[in-house]
């Protein structure tokens, strides 16, 4: 596939920010949504950036940045305020901003709200913004915010200038420029493909494989998903069972156990939200392994204070227990150190959720087929976007792209810019964006595989 920049189509430069394709028949939620992606690309250098969805969002915020403690660091307020700027809609805002102030005031560690308008401020509108400023900067002081919180407004000129940014070109197509390829039309699409089947899918008739729990790590599912965090929770609890200060061991062991800390830090920042699943299981192996190796001297220390074992009677089993406060935090940081490289080694093992293509082999017969509809069919239900097609459609000489887009209804852009388009949309959920291509050896010499985008 030929991704050079050359590729992309030029669009238009008017961005009406008023006229957003609506989602769902909503335009108000789309352009939270859009605001809070492009909130996301600025401030993924900062922490793990979550979207708090509901009425008005959550805690006032439609979205915020949280750090390793899970402390709200930067938040974002969207208003789709396209007709009119008065009285209310103002009131409207500053309900909005004092209610996150003070929701956030237990940790107060907010440094910075993100403002984001479909419309440009007059002079007399500016002034009534940084009056607002103002005022809320005194109400997060009387909060006892430790620091200056501050109020960064993204108006239209903001917004347009960020959307004409190569990285957010996904954004551009698919919340301006093609109104006819969203959600609802990928559904059609693979429904469409699942539907031609015929017999070669029988949903009732489905048995869970092998395959199909590897096709669930790939996609990075909510299967995949919640197996990740069963496992994390059952490796993670020995963690609790560890000194949270280094004066309750022997100062001869402070500096490994300042190290081994450091090294779980680490790992546990790869961890992002906690909830979600982490960017890199391969990164993540990588640290949690590292955290293991540095609790190898540490233990060491610890065996050479604890006493030798008294001999004892073949019966007598009272003596197999820790020998002393040394051998019992021993016990404690051995099975920390199985339960580190236990989860490394599941991570390992699931590597395939950090890779972008995908290529399922079998004889014929195998029920290659019914799997990859299982698990599009599926996918789609939980929000994933998905555009599942037979190689049987790649039956021109024409460039394999062209034929695609053409079935997809993705017309009058590159490959490039449907990739991107794809990407945005699943950015709404989270779920990576799958293009599935059945058979391949129906559509020889077209250079396809299975490839998934985020």
């Amino acid at each position: 596939m030929d991704t050079d920049k050359s590729n992309f189509v030029s669009v238009k430069t008017t961005i009406e920010l008023k006229d957003i394709h609506p989602q769902g028949g909503d335009r108000r939620g789309a352009f939270e949504e859009l605001s809070f992606q492009l909130f996301a690309h600025h401030c993924a250098s900062r922490g793990a950036v979550i979207r708090r969805h509901g009425a008005g969002g959550d805690a006032g915020l439609e979205g915020v940045v949280i750090n390793i403690e899970g402390h709200v660091r930067a938040g974002l307020q969207a208003k789709f305020f396209n007709e009119k700027l008065g009285a209310t809609q103002w009131k409207d805002l500053d309900e909005s901003i004092r209610t996150a102030l003070a929701d956030n005031a237990t940790e107060a560690t907010v440094a910075e709200i993100f403002v984001t308008l479909p419309r440009n401020l007059t002079q007399t509108q500016l002034g009534k913004w940084t009056a607002l400023c103002k005022s809320w900067a005194a109400e997060a002081a009387r909060l006892k915010y430790p620091r200056d919180v501050v109020f960064t407004l993204w108006d239209e000129s903001h917004l347009r200038g960020s959307l004409l940014e190569p990285g957010n070109r996904g954004l551009l197509l698919h919340y301006f420029e093609v109104p006819d390829f969203d959600r609802t039309r990928c559904r059609q699409r693979c429904s469409a493909t699942v539907v031609g089947l015929a017999d070669r899918y029988l949903p009732d008739l489905h048995t869970t494989t092998a395959a199909e729990d590897k096709l669930h790590v790939f996609l990075r599912s909510e299967r995949c998903r919640q197996q990740f965090l069963d496992r994390a929770r059952e490796n993670l609890r020995s963690h609790a069972w560890l000194p949270k200060e280094k004066h309750k061991l022997p100062e001869s062991l402070h500096d490994d156990f300042a190290n081994t800390d450091a090294a779980w830090q680490h790992a546990l920042s790869l961890f992002g939200d906690g909830v979600s699943l982490p960017a890199s299981f391969t990164a993540l192996s990588a640290a949690l392994d590292e955290a293991a190796e540095t609790l190898v001297p540490l233990m060491q220390c610890l065996a050479a204070l604890v006493p030798p074992r008294e001999p004892s009677l073949d019966n007598d089993y009272s003596s197999l227990g820790p020998r002393g406060p040394h051998g019992e935090m021993l016990k404690r940081f051995d099975t920390w150190e199985f339960n580190l490289r236990s989860l490394a080694r599941y991570l390992r093992e699931n590597a395939l959720a950090d890779q972008p293509c995908l290529l399922l082999t079998g004889d014929p017969g195998t029920g290659k087929t019914h799997v990859l509809a299982e698990v599009c069919s599926r996918y789609g239900e939980q929000g994933g976007v998905v555009l599942f097609v037979e190689g049987s459609k790649f039956s021109t000489n024409e460039p394999p792209w062209t034929q695609f887009m053409r079935w997809a209804g993705f017309h009058a852009h590159s490959a490039r810019d449907l990739i991107e388009t794809l990407s945005a949309m699943a950015a709404e959920n989270s779920l990576p964006a799958l293009i599935c291509i059945d058979a391949l050896n129906d559509c020889a010499g077209c250079g396809w595989s299975c490839r998934r985008w985020r």
